[in-house]
């Protein structure tokens, strides 16, 4: 009985040697996948040269030229090619002709960073031809490029209907704006109303009361009426943002009849492109109001 005890002993002992030189092993292949499926780095050689404005101190021109080598690596690692740009057009006609306001708002939704800057070299010099002033960076940038791709299950369709039930993108004022959305995942709902005066985030109301969309079920948003604040037409965006989970937007200020609504339009911007592209969906109505 020692002796069979004694043997089995052994046996165990090598077995647990061997699970645990296997365990090593699967760990070690677990972290090498996960950091090569979820992340992959790149180094890269960068020159930028810049050029000082007349209102540029050197030190803005130093920063500027900073965030230039970033924008230049992260183009190189294809980064930038995830950068999203929201367009905000709002078009005013009055008794003097036609006019055009445009507000470009470019946030990035990028999928990866610069994490390291090694060897950088500088120097200001002079243009001569452009008599201009120039400061020169050069810099090997590292990039982290992490794998997050829009999930293409997570969809909604998005319509703007009239009173009618109709599809219609140009209201009368004080006519009702049906907001309809069939999405095809359960789903966390914000609803945004962007103009020339006015940002607000126009659903659910507050953090407490955010329910949850159910999938293949319609949701009609009522809500909506538009109420002139000019003589002459309006073009107002109405952006509807999914996520997969309950992300609270905190940056809301009272309104003049006292709600929790309005908002700035740069603080929508970042957060929407602080939720990673494989938990969020967005959707851009534009809205003429006559």
């Amino acid at each position: 009985m020692m002796r069979q005890s004694f043997e089995s002993f052994l046996k165990q002992k090598w077995l647990n040697m061997l699970l645990s030189k296997k365990n090593i092993l699967f760990y070690f292949f677990l972290f090498f996948w996960v950091s090569f499926s979820f992340s992959q780095k790149s180094t890269h050689n960068i020159n930028v040269k810049i050029y000082q404005e007349d209102y540029e101190s050197k030190i803005d021109v130093e920063k500027r030229a900073k965030e230039q080598l970033k924008k230049e690596a992260l183009n190189k690692a294809g980064v930038l090619e995830d950068i999203s740009i929201i367009t905000s057009q709002f078009k005013i006609e009055d008794n003097d002709g036609f006019s055009e306001v445009f507000n470009s708002d470019m946030f990035s939704s990028m999928n990866g960073g610069v994490t390291n800057i090694k060897n950088q070299k500088d120097e200001w010099g002079f243009d001569k031809n452009l008599e201009k002033p120039y400061y020169k960076l050069r810099a090997k940038v590292t990039v982290e490029k992490y794998k997050l791709e829009r999930d293409p299950k997570f969809k909604a369709k998005v319509r703007s209907l009239d009173r009618f039930g109709e599809e219609e993108k140009s209201f009368k004022d004080k006519e009702r704006l049906n907001l309809e959305i069939l999405p095809y995942e359960d789903t966390y709902l914000r609803i945004f109303l962007m103009s020339e005066n006015q940002n607000s985030l126009i659903f659910p109301y507050s953090n407490d009361t955010d329910p949850q969309l159910v999938k293949d079920e319609v949701f009609i948003y009522d809500d909506v009426i538009f109420e002139k604040t000019q003589d002459f037409r309006e073009d107002m965006l109405l952006i509807v943002v999914m996520t997969k989970e309950k992300i609270p937007f905190e940056s809301v200020f009272q309104d003049d009849q006292g709600y929790q609504t309005k908002t700035k339009r740069e603080d929508i911007l970042k957060w929407i492109f602080s939720i990673p592209q494989d938990q969020r969906n967005e959707y851009r109505l534009r809205i003429s109001l006559q």
